[in-house]
């Protein structure tokens, strides 16, 4: 499956139908910075790891992002190791909402960060 703009406004819409546009992101702290999770207890966790959960994405394979280290999405891991392909337009939708989420806005507003995201994507694309 290949994700671009569209499907990935479309997969965090359903995530934030699923939690709550007021849902706020339970983080957890280590060495006094927030961590957060794309999987926590055998479920997805974060807006991403929800909304990519819905493509076929394991808990298996989120458990494998978390304990890879990385604090935001590494294109290459997204290529090489998930069975979902995402443009690189779709990448930074996520990385929208997934910046929000983690400075503490709740999903709702994440969602609306991704969306304006996708907005600047697209007025760039008419140039």
């Amino acid at each position: 499956m290949v994700i671009d703009v569209a499907k990935a406004l479309e997969l965090l819409e359903r995530a934030v139908k699923e939690k709550g546009a007021d849902y706020l992101y339970p983080r957890t702290y280590t060495a006094g910075l927030p961590v957060c999770a794309y999987e926590r207890n055998g479920k997805p966790s974060c807006l991403v790891g929800t909304a990519l959960s819905y493509t076929g994405v394991t808990v298996e394979q989120l458990r494998e992002m978390d304990a890879a280290g990385y604090a935001s999405f590494a294109r290459l891991y997204m290529d090489d190791r998930l069975p979902v392909e995402l443009t690189d337009d779709a990448v930074d939708v996520f990385q929208a909402a997934q910046t929000a989420q983690d400075i503490g806005d709740i999903w709702g507003t994440a969602l609306e960060k991704a969306r304006e995201e996708a907005a600047e994507i697209a007025k760039r694309d008419k140039r």
